[in-house]
């Protein structure tokens, strides 16, 4: 029997330009295998720190606004993928994307993970480090890495 029939494969997406791709590559995957792909979002949150001048992300309603939109957007990519007969399922977490990430393909039998290895720039990416860099070093399961083509 192969380790990848009806494998379980998790997709975290940020809707960045190097998630879409990773999530093309996932969708590849899974087809062929009868895969389930796992769409899953994580909505950081930031510590108060006073080195960021004590910023917080969970600003009155700001929070359920994000999810209520990216939950959205995942069910519209399940919907699509079921209609080509892939299996999916949709998660939006609050938390640690490297925490969340690693129990969440704890729970759910996750037998790869398929993600970008950068997601969303500036700011945003000092703060948050690399989940990807995290996860290839202590996952329990194969990480596939996918970068952007190099332009030139």
């Amino acid at each position: 029997m192969s380790l990848l029939t009806n494998v379980h494969i998790l997709v975290p997406t940020d809707f960045s330009e190097c998630s879409e791709r990773a999530f093309a590559y996932a969708k590849e995957i899974a087809k062929p295998l009868g895969g389930t792909l796992h769409l899953v979002h994580v909505i950081e949150l930031i510590e108060n720190t006073k080195q960021w001048g004590y910023v917080y992300t969970e600003i009155g309603d700001v929070g359920d606004l994000i999810e209520k939109d990216v939950t959205e957007k995942l069910t519209k990519r399940a919907a699509e993928l079921q209609s080509e007969g892939i299996a999916a399922k949709i998660a939006v977490l609050r938390g640690s994307s490297y925490t969340h990430l690693t129990d969440y393909a704890a729970a759910n039998g996750i037998g790869m993970i398929v993600m970008g290895t950068h997601g969303k720039t500036g700011l945003e990416r000092m703060i948050l480090g690399s989940t990807t860099e995290r996860l290839l070093r202590t996952s329990v399961c194969p990480v596939l890495a996918v970068s952007l083509p190099k332009e030139g």
